[in-house]
């Protein structure tokens, strides 16, 4: 009985501040890890980082979409550059290396190269140091 009271609180305290998303997820990339904050809704997907003032290096975003698309995604209101890796399924498709927040003094926007259904935001040159690379495969805690 316990347990459910407090699986409740969890849910309706989630459904009250609108949280639709929370760092409860570790993702590991060969041996690095990362507390990643997952999301699903079109809201958060919108927002994303915009307006963070940093991200912790051993913390990412994962965006996870139903189907498989040519993703695009932009710098809009961001304060510091990312790497930006696309994948299909856990596989690592493309990788986007310090992607700056202006290019041309216009915000800076990318594109998956294939149809992928996930992305991950990480910090700048997260991937370059942690020796990430195309075809490897991430693995969901």
């Amino acid at each position: 009985m316990k347990k459910y009271l407090i699986i409740s609180l969890l849910l309706t305290s989630l459904m009250v501040s609108g949280c639709t998303s929370l760092f409860l997820k570790k993702i590991t990339i060969n041996d690095s890890v990362l507390k990643i904050k997952v999301v699903t809704s079109k809201i958060d997907m919108l927002k994303g980082l915009s307006g963070k003032k940093d991200l912790p290096q051993d913390q990412g975003m994962l965006f996870i979409y139903d189907d498989y698309e040519i993703r695009n995604f932009h710098m809009n209101n961001m304060n510091f550059p990312l790497d930006i890796i696309w994948l299909k399924d856990n596989e690592i498709v493309g990788i986007e290396h310090e992607v700056p927040l202006l290019i041309n003094n216009e915000v800076t926007r990318v594109n998956s190269k294939s149809k992928i259904n996930m992305v991950l935001e990480v910090n700048s040159k997260w991937a370059q140091n942690n020796d990430i690379n195309i075809g490897d495969i991430i693995g969901l805690d």
